[in-house]
């Protein structure tokens, strides 16, 4: 059998008098609750392995979606010694198409679309240098 995992109840303070029993109960339910979300989804986690690629090299880290887009960039940034905010990240979608990951939504989205095997934990990441946006004017 699993022993279960001790919560600790939040401590409740006041200056004037001290809290009802009813809202000490509901502080500790829902302290209950976000550590029963928090570990629920921690179970379901899937840790993926990220195959990037930067000129004609290539790393490879353990990642979880959840650490999101930002979290993804700065490992890839550390592994490449690039600056943050200096290169974009793509992934192959199945149509051979190269997908921009500009949010957490496309990072998601990664997972199902790229050209790897529907049951495969790895994704395949793209690393292209950010060119400066030009204008070009004419007259």
């Amino acid at each position: 059998t699993k022993i279960p995992k001790l919560i600790q109840a939040p401590v409740v303070t006041s200056t004037s008098e001290e809290a009802p029993a009813s809202v000490v109960a509901a502080q500790f339910k829902e302290t209950m609750r976000e550590q029963f979300i928090e570990n629920a989804t921690k179970s379901r986690v899937k840790i993926l392995t990220i195959k990037a690629t930067y000129n004609e090299n290539m790393v490879k880290f353990p990642f979880t979606l959840l650490d999101g887009l930002e979290k993804l960039k700065e490992m890839v940034a550390t592994r490449f010694q690039l600056k943050p905010g200096s290169f974009k990240l793509k992934y192959v979608d199945k149509d051979g198409d190269e997908i921009l990951i500009a949010c957490d939504t496309d990072l998601m989205g990664s997972v199902g679309d790229s050209k790897q095997p529907v049951n495969s934990s790895v994704i395949r990441l793209l690393v292209f240098s950010a060119a400066p946006y030009q204008c070009t004017i004419y007259m």
